[in-house]
């Protein structure tokens, strides 16, 4: 048996952060292998960063692409006829995001791959503020689905070091190790820049402005527009993107 951890990697600030606690704080559970999954998203920059993080932090980066699975999951980040919602999250825009079974499809995928690795543990950046409307980012839910592949794999453990960590206690940890977080990418959109408006955006800013820092992706002048939408209380359409 060898240790390491196969590490569910999507690109954007919180598991980008879990990789680099975990380097810090678990050297017990090295070498870590980055796992990014590609199932049907609107856009590549995700896979892209999180290539990144991972050779930063010389962890390695395995990817897998089941795109296909997409077309069977409604929902705004896999459907072009579904649009992506802007302004801060609530239970409306929060239903349109929702990827139906895609946590269940992940972890299983990282079990299989660890499995292969002779690993017997997955890690996965779920956090507090993954709110209600997410079922497959509860503490239950991670816990039934570590008894489900246990029956592949008895030692088999579901890692979630944030569970009970808000979004800006991520960034705040992550400011503290060094995260790159210029290298990340958190936008729903697949545009050359971060949109500045979708609700994802709008939540990262948020994070960074709890934390009294800004946001190294953006420009100073993308960081205005950026904190400007996160304060506003006004309809999405009436949001800022021109810089």
């Amino acid at each position: 048996m060898t240790t390491g951890t196969v590490c569910l990697t999507s690109g954007g600030i919180d598991s980008a952060t879990m990789l680099y606690w975990m380097r810090k704080w678990r050297p017990q559970y090295l070498p870590l292998v980055a796992l990014a999954v590609t199932y049907g998203q609107k856009h590549s920059k995700e896979v892209e960063a999180a290539e990144k993080i991972a050779n930063a932090i010389g962890a390695q980066f395995r990817s897998v692409d089941i795109s296909g699975v997409g077309t069977l999951l409604k929902s705004a980040l896999t459907r072009d006829y579904v649009p992506v919602p802007k302004g801060e999250y609530t239970n409306a825009t929060l239903a349109q995001t929702v990827v139906p079974s895609r946590n269940l499809l992940f972890l299983a995928l990282a079990a299989g791959l660890a499995n292969t690795l002779d690993m017997h543990r997955v890690a996965i950046a779920v956090h507090t503020g993954d709110h209600e409307i997410y079922p497959d980012c509860k503490p239950m839910f991670l816990l039934d689905a570590e008894q489900a592949l246990q029956h592949y794999d008895g030692e088999l453990e579901i890692f979630a070091p944030f569970k009970c960590v808000p979004k800006g206690g991520i960034v705040l940890v992550g400011l503290e190790l060094g995260v790159p977080y210029g290298l990340t990418w958190s936008c729903y959109e697949g545009n050359e820049r971060p949109c500045l408006r979708c609700s994802t955006c709008v939540e990262r800013t948020r994070a960074f402005m709890s934390c009294q820092s800004v946001d190294p992706a953006l420009s100073r002048a993308e960081w205005s527009v950026a904190v400007r939408n996160a304060d506003a209380k006004r309809p999405p359409e009436q949001m800022q993107f021109e810089l």
